[in-house]
């Protein structure tokens, strides 16, 4: 009796192990939110390691997490003092939209009865390698990302490298009781040579440094700090953030904070405010006000923004929609002879996603070139997933200006589009009150589009095409002669 106890047992393990592709993801089906499935490959066992080719989570037809090649093992280390989990794994993907797709509920999880504080001291000892790691839609992250955790002190490492980074980023996670500190540097592996040919290692640059506290009831960043570099200007700001009944999960709590940009440039420093009062958040159905003030100095402009806006939908894929009163402002220099006096762009009723903008937009300008002289310009249609050379805006424009090189005052008015790469002129008058130039002066002088003018601004197959006509209702010479009323057709090609 008792053997065939043992050949069941065995049995009932060799069958529960062969079809583990079937009956976990049933079982894990309890604990993930509804909508999202698990779905793996038939692990396999070899000299004291864990092999599994493939396995990911889905919500409805999108594929929310994939992990391929895991290898898992539990080693020693070198001192034979400590055991680990030694995990590697070849690629891991992931596609945070698809979190856009989980069914939208008000349904209140239960408090966690966890502290922070248990949740890091029971994370056990792991050095984990994942050769190839792409977080969707934000590939500029990618690389390859290593991850050690000790038992020995309260602190967890992570390194990321990839091509697009000159020096690796160190991600540390220090906490002692319930105050900690997270930073993200980047190393510096090169050496500067000093006197007598002693080379010295580089700093490391201080990208980001967020100390936070919690208690029973709140998740607290404060004084926080972090920086950009980069060849055009760097970047910094400070950052404060609060997370109330942060034991609720992300449909529990409230999230209020401040973050803030600083540039400078030859008029000085600039400062961009981003703000959110005490407001409760949803990870599907979220509804977040939230107000961007300030001005931000870059090259030789001056931009100012008030942009009161609320955060609507999946956090995954926010839709920001802007409230009245919403405007960017800018002016300065572009370059040496073109100069911008005024730019606006007013945003209110106009809403934003990952694709760009959808709604009414309108951009006003006002502007000088040195030679040219002096426009206006205002441009006011619909725009759908806009932004330039993507998505389509349709509109009309209208404006005036002068031009000292003829001696001239102008209007023009007409209609057009900027779909994808391609800007299209469709309708096109332009009057000016009189040309004059060297010996010819012509009187009440017209430009009108015979023929759309496109421009088609793809990098690799640029092109300008279209018809133009200039009538004047007289030609007067300086000579004495003159012409009658007269049109001139031109094509444009290149």
């Amino acid at each position: 009796m008792f053997a065939v106890m043992i050949i069941l047992l065995v049995l009932s393990v060799l069958i529960g192990w062969f079809t583990l592709p079937r009956w976990l993801p049933l079982i894990a089906s309890h604990w993930l939110p509804q909508g999202m499935t698990l779905s793996l490959t038939q692990p396999k066992w070899e000299k004291d390691i864990l092999l599994l080719d493939h396995l990911s989570l889905q919500i409805q037809e999108c594929e929310l997490l994939r992990i391929s090649g895991l290898s898992a093992g539990y080693s020693r280390n070198k001192q034979g003092t400590e055991r680990y989990w030694d995990l590697h794994i070849a690629e891991v993907y992931s596609q945070s939209q698809c979190l856009s797709q989980l069914p939208a509920t008000n349904t209140q999880p239960a408090p966690l009865s966890i502290s922070v504080s248990e949740i890091l001291s029971s994370i056990p000892a792991i050095k984990l390698v994942i050769d190839h790691f792409v977080p969707a839609p934000w590939q500029e992250f990618a690389g390859k990302l290593k991850f050690d955790s000790s038992r020995q002190g309260h602190r967890i490492e992570g390194q990321l490298s990839g091509s697009q980074y000159s020096e690796p980023l160190l991600m540390e996670l220090e906490w002692q009781g319930q105050n900690g500190k997270f930073t993200v540097t980047q190393l510096n592996t090169h050496t500067q040579p000093k006197a007598d040919n002693v080379h010295e290692k580089n700093e490391p640059q201080l990208w980001a440094e967020l100390p936070w506290s919690f208690s029973q009831s709140q998740f607290v960043i404060r004084n926080g700090k972090w920086r950009w570099i980069s060849a055009a200007q760097p970047l910094s700001g400070g950052v404060d953030l609060t997370l109330e009944q942060w034991k609720k999960g992300f449909n529990g709590m409230k999230v209020s904070g401040r973050v803030n940009l600083l540039t400078q440039n030859e008029f000085g420093k600039g400062n961009v405010v981003l703000s959110i009062k005490p407001t409760p958040i949803s990870l599907t159905n979220a509804h977040i006000p939230l107000q961007l003030t300030g001005q931000m100095n870059r090259g030789q402009m001056i931009i100012t923004m008030s942009l009161p806006a609320i955060v609507t939908g999946s956090l995954a894929t926010p839709k920001i929609t802007f409230q009245p009163g919403s405007l960017f402002r800018g002016w300065g220099k572009v370059s040496e002879n073109f100069t911008v006096k005024e730019a606006r762009l007013p945003l209110a009723g106009t809403y934003l996603t990952r694709n760009g903008f959808t709604g009414r937009l309108q951009a006003i300008v006002t502007a000088k070139e040195s030679y040219w002289g002096t426009f206006r310009l205002h441009f006011d249609g619909y725009a759908e997933d806009f932004i330039p050379d993507q998505g389509n805006w349709n509109w009309r424009y209208w404006g005036n200006g002068d031009l000292p090189p003829l001696k001239a005052k102008w209007d023009i008015s007409g209609k057009g589009s900027w779909k994808q790469s391609q800007i299209t002129v469709n309708a096109l008058n332009t009057g000016f009150d009189t040309i004059e130039y060297g010996l010819v002066q012509m009187k009440a002088p017209r430009l009108q589009l015979m023929k759309p003018l496109v421009w088609e601004r793809s990098v690799t197959k640029p092109a300008l095409m279209g018809d133009l006509q200039l009538s004047a209702l007289r030609t007067d010479f300086r000579s004495g002669g003159f012409l009658p009323p007269v049109e001139f057709r031109a094509t444009l090609t290149g």
